[in-house]
């Protein structure tokens, strides 16, 4: 049996030579730094935050330690002599105001004083002495020489309603017809105003003298003296009426027996005078007119009580005359 070589072992181990080809071919192989092997994924390198881990960010918080503080620049030490302050002096000096000033705000304050003054005063007297004003334009109205002239309705009773108002337009140059505003054709309406109130127009007429409620004791004196209201009523036979307020006569008596008289009814009077439930005083009568036979009637109250308005003269009388069918 052959004896192996000795070095037979060692026959498998590469040269140097040999070793050093390998090495440069493995290197030869292998990608250079920043390319990728062919057929090889491209792999995103780790990146290291700058920041700790979420670890040593709580382990920084419960150390009470804040590994993020701001620059020193953008605090500034409150304690320090660093920080800016109001300057006070201007606030401490002496407030005096110029001599301009002082003279024109001395001239508002004395405006305000005198006009406040005026505004009291005149105040003052609308209130202490309204009562005094009014009844002195009371008088002054009850003084107004004025012409009342109502109609003697026995005189219109046989006309129509155009010769009524023919004739009463004669009398007076201030009457104004109202049968226009009436819903009623065959009725008549006319008002006859004082010769200083307006009576322009039907509008303005009817609306003074059915305002009257409204009025105070001046005002309504001023519109009644001198003034009647006729109204007239054909609807069932004929139905005339006059009204207006006496301020001559003093009492009711007075009032009735004056109307009597002026509307040519003495004489035909057919019982004497009475009041009704209302306080009324009232007298009654027949006359025949173009013969035909007609019913009258007068009723006198006091004024005020009519009107319900305060401060009226207490002599002052409304009467009223009707002659009807």
């Amino acid at each position: 049996m052959s004896e192996a070589p000795k070095h037979a072992k060692h026959a498998a181990r590469p040269s140097d030579a040999q070793a050093n080809a390998s090495t440069d071919e493995q290197t030869a192989l292998s990608p250079k730094p920043g390319t990728l092997a062919r057929g090889a994924h491209a792999v995103t390198p780790e990146v290291v935050p700058d920041r700790p881990p979420l670890v040593q960010k709580l382990h920084d918080f419960a150390e009470n330690r804040n590994p993020y503080t701001p620059p020193e620049r953008l605090y500034t030490d409150r304690t320090s002599e660093e920080v800016s302050r109001l300057e006070t002096e201007g606030l401490r000096r002496p407030f005096d105001l110029p001599l301009a000033v002082k003279i024109v705000l001395g001239a508002s304050v004395a405006v305000a004083a005198v006009a406040g003054g005026v505004f009291v005063y005149h105040s003052a007297d609308a209130i202490l002495n309204a009562d005094q004003r009014e009844q002195a334009a009371l008088q002054e109205s009850l003084a107004r020489e004025v012409t009342l002239n109502p109609p003697a309705l026995s005189t219109l009773a046989p006309l129509d309603n155009a010769g009524i108002l023919a004739t009463l337009q004669a009398e007076s140059a201030n009457v104004v017809d109202l049968t226009p505003l009436l819903a009623d054709e065959t009725g008549m309406e006319v008002v006859k105003l004082a010769d200083d109130v307006d009576a322009s127009n039907a509008e303005t007429a009817a609306a003074l003298w059915t305002g009257v409620g409204s009025l105070n004791a001046a005002e309504a004196v001023h519109l009644l003296n001198g003034s009647w209201l006729l109204a007239i009523d054909r609807s069932d036979g004929v139905n005339l009426n006059v009204r207006f307020a006496d301020f001559t006569s003093g009492s009711a008596e007075a009032a009735l027996a004056a109307a009597v008289t002026a509307q040519g009814l003495d004489g035909t009077a057919t019982g004497d005078v009475t009041q009704d439930s209302s306080g009324n005083t009232i007298q009654t009568g027949s006359v025949t007119i173009a013969d035909v036979p007609y019913q009258w009637q007068i009723s006198v109250c006091p004024l005020d009580e009519f009107y319900g308005i305060a401060g009226m003269p207490e002599t002052a009388m409304y009467v009223g005359v009707r002659l009807f069918q």
